[in-house]
């Protein structure tokens, strides 16, 4: 295409750079090298005003890029231009492009709605109701999550233990002959001949008069209970197997038809002669019968029939029954409490019968205690069973240790502990393989019932105060507990040994102060009904594994939604936007809360369909308060766990191990603790809860506990304990959870020193901050470093002066003086003093090498971060002191596209326009325009995953103009996108700058080139220069560049033709065999007579194609920023 040329734009000259109303005219050649042909030097210019500029200056542009003409200059200097093809051709005027993409019209920028006030309660309701409104559209989108861990988790496990429950009760059922009975019934069910419960052959009557017996069904009455009642410390436990129905402390209790029968009644040869009442030896056989430490009441003929009790029928079951009460006594000094002395054995005949009566071995109070005697078995290989009696010791006796000889309460506790140790080292002699025998040797037995009877100390008597004269006594009684005597067999629980102790002391009380007087005491077993069927409450036990699954798996789920708003950003967009933290963790308290409320119902009406028996037994009080605690507790839980976490992957994971583990320790643990929980376990609060549930589940089912109900939670209760810990809980994690999210090390955000709750609160009471504010404001200039700004030019200076001196419009969007940011516990200073004014219709492009500062700046104006120094004014409002008026007049578009995928754009724009505090009847309005200002109409009620990348951006910039803000930023608006949605997306901003001033943060030379008025470029910090495209072409650019194509034959005629048209200063910088390029600094009249010279010769030189370019804005960035500005910021 030979006698081709081409040209550019010419405009008025340079305007003053510190006039930022100038508007600057700039053309944008359309050229492609293979389709367009290039520009003729008769280029004519169309001036905003419309007219001509006296001296043209030819736009800078590369002849490679393809530009939008139309889309670059609204409200600017539109070009005319004509091609040609020769110099003989006629020039036919240019058309659009065919790729330009419509600019939208939304009509006048006037849709202002009403403001609202600083601190306003309206502005902060509506940030509720965005809330709000955005949780119900997400959630009702969560169908997996709201199925799964809201519903059908609890349902399952629940479900779960209750059908197991029923098909494992049902099978033993199956393989089982049930019986019923009625223990400790008022019907006659004694043997006759021994006065001891029938072990078969029962009265019996129908099911249907029997309270939880089955009707039509026989129950068996009976007078034994099977099992001893559980007194866990609290009551009498009865030793042995068969336990009997009534306890008496003394014989002289009054004879029953039933249990308490007269034991010498009926008598028939011989026992009618020994124990002949009417003789003295008879009345001595009868005492010696009834004289047994046994706490039964007496069988036929008593537990030491002389006929009888040598037989080894009779005692084995004597030796269940007998206890051996020994007692260790501190007598004070001053004090005599007699004594009553451990004696040599008696031998069992009548012979010694005198011996029994004689009190040679005991005097004063201690004396008064009646004495029993305890029946030696041991072994006797000759006799039947292989043990036989060898005495009878005399029972109670006292070890007394006495203060006046320095006894002390160590050596008393050294002295107990001596006891227990002796008989632990002589059971420990014993064959342990007898424990695992099925018919092991009675004798063993025997001498473990011996071991621990006669070798242990029942307890301990300390008396503080003894004076029968006016009958004054006060003892503590101190019995323990050992759980290795306690499984040896035979040996009293502790509240047996208490009854039974204290029983006899008060007797022997009332017999010092009147010897003929007695107090006898006895317990008697209510009825209780019992079944040989195997009703195992097999849901309930599985229950106390699935139960806490159940309720516990929204803690995950709540964890990661808290976690992945951190990782998307979405929780900085938002406060960037104006959203008050509190209400932040408000909205999703109360969000979190509703789901686990449903959860729970779900939780509970499941239970109660089964009827198992955590649902049905207990008050539905007690489960009700304890599931609202634990809701609050999982909130805070989640709040504080979420702090770790900045990825949701990692969350997820950790989260579940968190609950699954709390769970299986929970269990593992029960099994651990000997009755109540430490205290230190409730700490964590999902031991806390488990270990409550747990608490009540076995309650529920147990034989020996009752029920949980509501009027139990008082005093000591564990389960009162759990509750209390688990509100203690929610506060501490709740506090401990917004302070470690403002201290712990986050992607995104300032981390606060962690003292920061004691500093700040200490220097907003003393008004030291705001001094300092004050003081910064005064010395904005002074405390600057002047060596931070030696970088900067004459322009950024003179910018400085403008602003300091009010120079400049006074309703510009955009003011900002003297801005300085230091990181706290860092030297690395991000912004130095960066003052500057952008007024309205005006985009203002930012650029800088990453770690220049851009961000810190843009996060400052957003109210993101505090400055050290200076200030800024968004709309006329102080980005520090008002920044509810700057969230109002402020949009913002990220580098990124932060939205959530389960939202609509509708729903993304009506959650921002609430979030901004546009009042309910204009939000609507404001989200329409917005949506009709990037053309997404069409895409109102589509998610936002279903969008694509360019409709996403357009969505994010529709996010940044929703309530027609005064000021908007844009941070890298069309990175990553293909060239006609970045077209589209250039048209939307050019159209939205219409009263409004844009930031616009870019990489993107050639995005700054077709849309900014005015460029600043940042380094380290420092904002190095400051003006339109022409100005700092003209201050930083090489010139221009003149290129030309022509064959390899011509090349040397055409490149000395060239370089004699050009001034000296002109340099070779591209050469190749058929193009060259050369720049060169034009001179007065040299860039016209370049143009024409080239216009009339370009043919004769042989030359095919050839265009004259400007410096482009990427070499200007190049020549200010050298490699070590782009290495990040200074320290």
């Amino acid at each position: 295409m030979p006698g081709q040329s081409a040209g550019g734009a010419a405009r008025s000259p340079t305007p003053d750079v510190m006039d930022p109303t100038h508007s600057v005219a700039e053309v944008h050649p359309l050229t492609n090298p293979a389709t367009v042909p290039l520009l003729p030097a008769n280029v004519g210019l169309v001036d905003s005003v419309g007219a001509a500029p006296p001296k043209p200056i030819v736009r800078a542009a590369s002849t490679l890029a393809d530009r939008d003409l139309g889309a670059a200059m609204p409200d600017q200097a539109q070009a005319t231009a004509a091609v040609g093809t020769s110099p003989t051709s006629p020039a036919p005027a240019a058309t659009a492009h065919p790729r330009d993409a419509a600019v939208v019209d939304v009509g006048a920028a006037s849709y202002a709605p009403t403001p609202l006030p600083a601190g306003s309660p309206e502005l902060k309701s509506y940030q509720v109701r965005a809330l709000t409104r955005k949780t119900l559209s997400y959630q009702k989108r969560q169908k997996l999550i709201n199925f799964c861990c809201v519903s059908a988790c609890p349902l399952l496990m629940v479900a779960l233990s209750g059908i197991l429950g029923i098909v494992l009760t049902n099978l033993i059922a199956n393989s089982n002959d049930p019986k019923q009975f009625l223990y400790c019934s008022n019907a006659d069910a004694m043997n006759a001949s021994t006065n001891t419960p029938l072990t078969a052959n029962w009265p019996q009557v129908d099911g249907s008069t029997i309270p939880r017996a089955k009707p039509g069904k026989p129950v068996f009455l009976t007078n034994f209970q099977v099992t001893p009642a559980v007194g866990n410390g609290q009551g009498p436990v009865l030793p042995g197997g068969v336990a009997g129905c009534v306890i008496w402390t003394d014989k002289s209790y009054s004879t029953t038809p039933v249990y308490e029968r007269d034991p010498f009644a009926g008598m028939a040869p011989p026992f009618s002669l020994l124990f002949n009442s009417s003789s003295p030896s008879g009345q001595l056989a009868r005492q010696l019968a009834r004289s047994g430490s046994t706490f039964q009441p007496d069988p036929k003929y008593g537990w030491l029939n002389p006929l009888g009790a040598v037989s080894a029928a009779a005692l084995l079951p004597l030796s269940n029954a007998q206890q051996y009460p020994w007692v260790l006594v501190s007598e004070p000094s001053g004090v005599d409490l007699g004594w009553k002395n451990k004696t040599d054995p008696l031998p069992f005949d009548m012979s010694s019968l005198g011996a029994m009566n004689s009190n040679a071995s005991m005097s004063g109070f201690l004396g008064s205690f009646a004495t029993k005697y305890y029946a030696a078995v041991t072994r006797n290989d000759s006799a039947s069973f292989g043990i036989s009696l060898a005495g009878l010791q005399g029972v109670p006796y006292f070890t007394k240790v006495r203060q006046a000889d320095g006894a002390t309460e160590e050596s008393i506790d050294d002295q107990l502990k001596g006891y227990i140790s002796s008989a632990l080292n002589s059971l420990s002699g014993i064959n342990s393989r007898v424990f695992y025998q099925s018919d092991p040797d009675p004798c063993c037995g025997s001498s473990t019932a011996d071991i621990t009877h006669c070798h242990v100390v029942r307890g301990r008597y300390g008396l503080a105060q003894y004076d029968p004269t006016t009958a004054s006594y006060k003892y503590t009684m101190q019995v323990g507990r050992d759980r290795r005597l306690a499984a040896a067999g035979s040996f009293p629980s502790p509240g047996f040994r208490k009854f039974i102790l204290n029983a006899m002391t008060t007797s022997a009380m009332l017999k010092n102060l009147l010897p003929n007087a007695s107090i006898v005491q006895g317990l008697r077993a209510m009825p209780q009904y019992g079944s040989t069927d195997i009703d195992l409450p097999i849901g309930s036990f599985i229950g106390r594994i699935l139960y806490p699954f159940g309720v516990s798996f929204l803690l995950p789920i709540f964890v990661i939604t808290l976690t992945r708003e951190k990782e998307e950003r979405i929780l900085v967009m938002m406060k960037m936007n104006g959203l008050h933290e509190g209400v932040y963790w408000l909205a999703h308290a109360v969000h979190f809360y509703v789901l686990h409320i449903i959860c729970v119902v779900v939780f509970i009406l499941t239970g109660l369909a089964f009827k198992l028996d955590f649902f049905t037994r207990t008050d539905a009080g007690v489960y009700i308060v304890l599931f609202i605690l634990w809701g609050t507790a999982q909130v805070a839980v989640s709040f504080f766990l979420s702090a770790f976490f900045s990825k949701s992957r990692n969350a997820l994971v950790v989260s579940y191990l968190v609950v699954l583990l709390s769970v299986i320790t929970n269990v593992a643990a029960g099994q651990l603790f000997d009755g109540r929980a430490p205290v230190a376990y409730l700490i964590w609060p999902a031991f806390a809860f488990f270990r409550a549930l747990t608490v009540i589940n076995s309650a529920s089912f147990s034989a020996t506990l009752v029920p949980y109900k509501m009027s139990m939670l008082r005093g000591n209760d564990e389960v009162l304990a759990c509750m209390i810990a688990l509100i203690i809980g929610t506060i501490v994690y709740a506090l401990l959870s917004f302070y470690l999210s403002a201290v712990l090390p986050s992607q995104f955000g300032v981390r606060k020193p962690y003292h920061y709750v004691i500093t700040e609160p200490w220097a907003k009471l003393t008004g030291a901050k705001k001094k300092q504010e004050e003081l910064d404001r005064q010395n904005f200039v002074i405390a600057v470093n002047q060596d931070e700004t030696q970088f900067e030019d004459d322009d950024v200076r003179a910018e400085r002066a403008r602003v300091d001196n009010n120079q400049f419009p006074q309703d510009a969007p955009l003011v900002v003086r003297h801005m300085r940011k230091i990181y706290p516990g860092t030297n690395k200073i991000a912004v130095k003093d960066v003052t500057m004014a952008i007024e309205r219709d005006t985009i203002f492009g930012l650029l800088g090498p990453n770690g220049a500062g851009k961000s810190t700046l843009i996060s400052i104006l957003t109210g993101l971060y505090e400055p050290t120094m200076g200030e800024a004014k968004l709309s006329g409002f102080d980005v520090t002191t008002q920044r509810e008026f700057v969230y109002r007049y402020t949009g913002i578009c990220p580098q990124h596209d932060i939205l959530w995928d389960d939202l609509t754009c509708g729903e993304h724009l009506l959650f921002y326009a609430r979030l901004k505090g546009i009042p309910p009847d204009q939000e609507n309005e404001a989200k329409n325009r917005a949506l009709a200002a990037v053309s997404l109409e069409k895409f109102e009620d589509r998610l936002s995953k279903g969008l694509s990348g360019g409709e996403k951006r357009r969505l994010s910039i529709a996010i940044a103009l929703i309530g027609d803000p005064t000021c908007v930023l844009l941070d890298e608006p069309t990175t990553g996108l293909d060239p006609e949605v970045r077209r589209l997306i250039w048209n939307i901003i050019i159209q939205a700058r219409k009263g409004k001033t844009i930031i616009l943060v870019s990489h993107s030379m050639e995005e700054v080139e077709v849309l900014c008025q005015r460029i600043g470029i940042m380094a380290k910090g420092t904002l190095r220069c400051i003006g339109t495209q022409l100005r700092l072409k003209k201050l930083y650019g090489a010139g221009f560049k003149l290129t030309f194509i022509t064959k390899p034959e011509f090349m040397e005629v055409a490149s000395a033709q060239v370089m004699k048209l050009l001034p000296p200063n002109a340099t070779v910088i591209d050469s190749f065999a058929t193009s060259k390029t050369i720049e060169f600094l034009p001179g007065e009249g040299d860039i016209a007579r370049c143009f024409d010279t080239l216009q009339t010769h370009a043919a004769e030189w042989h030359i095919d194609d050839w265009g004259l370019s400007q410096t482009s804005l990427e070499e200007v960035f190049l020549r200010l920023i050298s490699e070590t500005d782009a290495e990040g910021s200074a320290q």
